[in-house]
């Protein structure tokens, strides 16, 4: 992954985690993240092709949301780090 994709989902990531009330840092140091590096955290979401759906969504919920739009690839971990229990799905 180039550094300019890189850095403009390492920015949804953290902007998603502001949404959500999620302390991705404090995370860290908790080791709440151990389990998913943040690299692949910024991986699934490039990977993801609702970028701009993401924005628009990030845009209108910078308020606060309880949950992270269905399509998002790290709803599962941001619900694992809020505490929120998520059916598991086949990926």
């Amino acid at each position: 992954m180039d550094k300019a994709t890189f850095a403009r989902h390492s920015a949804l990531l953290q902007k998603m985690a502001h949404a959500l009330d999620v302390d991705l840092g404090q995370a860290l140091l908790d080791g709440r993240l151990a389990q998913f590096p943040y690299r692949d955290l910024v991986s699934r979401c490039a990977g993801c092709d609702g970028t701009q759906d993401c924005e628009r969504w990030l845009d209108a919920h910078m308020a606060g949301a309880a949950e992270a739009p269905a399509y998002c690839r790290n709803r599962a971990v941001f619900a694992h780090l809020k505490g929120i229990a998520q059916p598991r799905s086949d990926r």
